[in-house]
């Protein structure tokens, strides 16, 4: 199977009151569809998901430093880290 079209997004949330504003990292390679995104203190999401079987450790790192560069972040500037756990088969990134 060949890997499929990126998708690359910049969405605003909603701000839920009393929330503390950060900058958070997220990854998930346990499934096809490998992505990384960061959400900033401003709500702003940048996104880059690419559905592939077997590419994820090519993918995993220029995407996350496309949506840290889009969103003008620097890798020790990050509040936090999320990450996708599974049930997947593709957890050893």
């Amino acid at each position: 199977m060949t890997a499929r079209p990126a998708i690359e997004s910049a969405a605003p949330l909603q701000h839920v009151p009393g929330a503390t504003a950060r900058r958070v990292l997220a990854l998930d390679t346990s499934t096809e569809a490998c992505s990384a995104a960061l959400l900033l203190p401003d709500g702003t999401v940048h996104l880059r998901c690419q559905v592939t079987e077997r590419s994820h450790a090519d993918l995993i790192l220029p995407m996350v430093d496309d949506v840290l560069r889009a969103g003008g972040v620097k890798l020790r500037e990050l509040d936090g880290l999320a990450l996708g756990r599974g049930p997947g088969g593709f957890t050893g990134v």
